[in-house]
């Protein structure tokens, strides 16, 4: 292909600038020559790369912006008063309440209102499975308590995946995805400042890079147990839970301490692909508020 008619302009331009024009060339060469693209696939990829490219050019803090301000400086807002959007991997949160509290009674109310603090907060999203109401009954009607109970938390929206039997087990399918593809749209759409992942899992290290590299910030929760170090690094800013300090903050459905239960022992690192489908379903306490049991 000649590139006559953009190479001119091109030195002057910044690299978001030349990706574009690129982009424009390739796009009005492959309306022109579409019938050598096999069904048009082609035509789709660069039309879709231009797309992605004037989204990402948009941005007003890029990776391609040319400043020499601070990062506090570029903040369009104080510290303490960004706009927040919390997204919640109810399977990854479960395990790792039980791996490290040998508990699940998690008050999810005041857990989301204890993360966002004095910030002003978008909307919370939980991402998880619907258990089989025929190969498991009872944790089904558990769930759908839960499910009722989480729903009247304010801003909340739920999210579900899928499941497939593979070697006999259940597993879910389809969840990470979601939670990718919600924490990009919503940053694209310019919904939040800070996007909180209530998360250890390491597949979502990619994506939390992408939202800093559009000008987002990250911050994580998670407990120790099921930390991801790709993850961890990745975050602007981190936030360990422990026992203790759920504890301190009055963030269990029932106050009491509950008995230790025995921890599961689980071995490699891509469990979300591989675990039995145990992710987090619920009951409702006696006093209404979301409780995550196990589904067994």
């Amino acid at each position: 292909m000649r590139a006559t008619g953009w190479i001119p302009a091109y030195a002057g331009m910044t690299v978001g600038g030349r990706l574009v024009s690129f982009a424009r060339f390739t796009l009005r060469q492959a309306q022109g020559e579409r019938a050598c693209w096999s069904d048009g696939v082609g035509y789709t990829y660069v039309k879709t790369v231009f797309e992605t490219v004037q989204m990402i050019r948009r941005c007003p803090t890029a990776p391609d912006t040319q400043s020499s301000a601070s990062t506090d400086e570029l903040r369009p807002w104080r510290e303490g008063s960004e706009r927040i959007a919390i997204f919640i991997d109810g399977s990854n949160l479960y395990h790792a309440l039980e791996e490290s509290c040998g508990r699940t009674d998690l008050d999810f109310a005041a857990f989301i209102q204890w993360i966002a603090g004095e910030r002003p907060l978008f909307r919370t999203y939980y991402y998880n499975i619907i258990q089989d109401e025929k190969r498991r009954p009872a944790e089904f009607q558990q769930q759908q308590r839960f499910l009722q109970a989480l729903n009247l938390i304010p801003y909340l929206e739920t999210r579900f995946g899928t499941t497939r039997i593979r070697d006999g087990q259940v597993v879910e399918k389809g969840v990470d995805i979601m939670l990718a593809t919600d924490l990009l749209y919503y940053a694209w759409q310019d919904y939040y400042d800070m996007a909180v992942l209530v998360s250890g899992d390491g597949d979502f290290a990619y994506a939390i890079q992408t939202l800093k590299n559009l000008g987002k910030y990250v911050q994580v929760v998670t407990f120790e147990s099921n930390q991801s170090p790709d993850l961890w690094d990745k975050a602007d800013l981190r936030t360990l839970l422990t026992p203790d300090l759920v504890a301190q903050e009055n963030l269990w459905v029932n106050k009491e301490p509950a008995r230790k239960r025995r921890r599961r022992t689980t071995t490699g690192t891509t469990r979300r692909t591989t675990r039995k489908s145990t992710a987090s379903t619920s009951s409702t306490s006696s006093n209404g508020r979301a409780e995550a049991v196990a589904a067994q």
